[in-house]
């Protein structure tokens, strides 16, 4: 028997998911306000059953999963984008439904309802989704999920296949960028570095045209660097953000870069590097490499206890930036500065460089 979502609302599940999806079945005209829709999302998957009913939307209800990518991932124009935050932030929701009504009135989790509170909780809820199947790794082995599944009577959980996640094709990934331009935060590289790990070599071409996301790969990257200062510069004061947060934080910009690393080509890393000065003017590819290592080592040591997963991340963390970081040091000739960048990242760029009989190699 297939699992049911259970809500804390007087409304039945069904009904709340038949109006989410009701809601942003048109992704360019929303049939609610972003509080009723923010409402939804929350009361589905921020609850008291919240992690149980994602696993179940993921298995039984995916027009939910498929309406949030649907709305995050259509093209867009900067102006539709502006007129959309402008119709969503005014109610015009036909109250009469109990439904609609209720969630007028339901905990949203923010104090000020807004269309960049629904994007990012929109964004949360896919990344969330999308975990296990990156970590499964079987995304595209869509023919034998699907034979597994009939054999034991069940459907393939979402995302089945690639093209749940960029369900307009590549350019998706130019749609998503603007959606999280709208407010950029560290969970929002989780998901665009989760959709690249399961979609490749698509996503490159779009991500290196989009004009915002090489630099907001910088940007969003600094926010834990910014968060971190604030911290050990005031210790006295309560933060609810920890060292096992930042280096969560870390990790979401690390497989960004891993993937940039594993799938582009010089020219490739090139143009981001280069995009990424320009886009956000925070440095570039080696700058944000240099001070990702440098901020994991004063992270790791902060992080207590210090389990054998939180060693292996700090690890794959070091090694994704030290390799990226040193290739484009070499690609892009920048000189051999040991105060302007980690130690790791000049040892990585003389070696590549003596390997290949570089001059460059001759800046030291």
């Amino acid at each position: 028997m297939a699992q049911k979502v259970r809500i804390s609302s007087s409304s039945l599940a069904e009904r709340v998911i038949a109006t989410f999806v009701a809601s942003l079945a048109d992704p360019h005209a929303p049939l609610h306000c972003a509080r009723c829709i923010q409402a939804c999302i929350v009361t589905l998957t921020q609850n008291t059953y919240g992690l149980e009913n994602l696993a179940v939307l993921c298995a039984s209800h995916q027009d939910v999963l498929k309406t949030c990518m649907n709305f995050l991932t259509a093209p867009r124009s900067s102006e539709e984008i502006t007129r959309l935050k402008s119709s969503m932030s005014a109610c015009h929701c036909d109250t009469s439904d109990p439904c609609v009504r209720e969630m007028h009135t339901a905990d949203v989790k923010s104090d000020e309802p807004s269309f960049a509170t629904l994007v990012n909780m929109l964004i949360v809820t896919v990344h969330n989704a999308v975990q296990p199947a990156l970590e499964a790794g079987n995304v595209h082995e869509v023919a034998q999920n699907a034979g597994i599944a009939a054999q034991e009577g069940r459907s393939v959980p979402w995302p089945a296949t690639p093209k749940d996640l960029l369900p307009y094709g590549p350019e998706s990934m130019i749609a998503l960028g603007a959606m999280i331009d709208v407010s950029p935060h560290p969970i929002h590289l989780g998901l665009l570095g989760s959709i690249m790990d399961i979609c490749l070599e698509t996503t490159i071409p779009p991500f290196l045209a989009s004009p915002v996301l090489s630099g907001h790969v910088v940007g969003i990257g600094r926010i834990p660097q910014i968060a971190w200062i604030a911290m050990t510069s005031f210790p006295e004061r309560p933060s609810a953000y920890t060292p096992l947060d930042c280096l969560a934080d870390i990790g979401r910009l690390t497989l960004v870069c891993q993937v940039l690393l594993a799938l582009g080509n010089k020219s490739q890393l090139v143009q981001f590097s280069n995009q990424a000065e320009e886009q956000n003017g925070q440095g570039d590819g080696v700058d944000i490499c240099s001070d990702m290592l440098k901020l994991l080592e004063e992270v790791a040591p902060a992080i207590k206890p210090s389990t054998p997963k939180v060693r292996a991340d700090v690890a794959r963390c070091t090694a994704v930036f030290a390799n990226l970081g040193a290739r484009l040091h070499l690609f892009l000739a920048h000189p051999f500065d040991h105060k302007e960048y980690h130690p790791h990242i000049l040892r990585g760029s003389l070696q590549r460089a003596q390997q290949e009989g570089n001059p460059h190699a001759h800046g030291l």
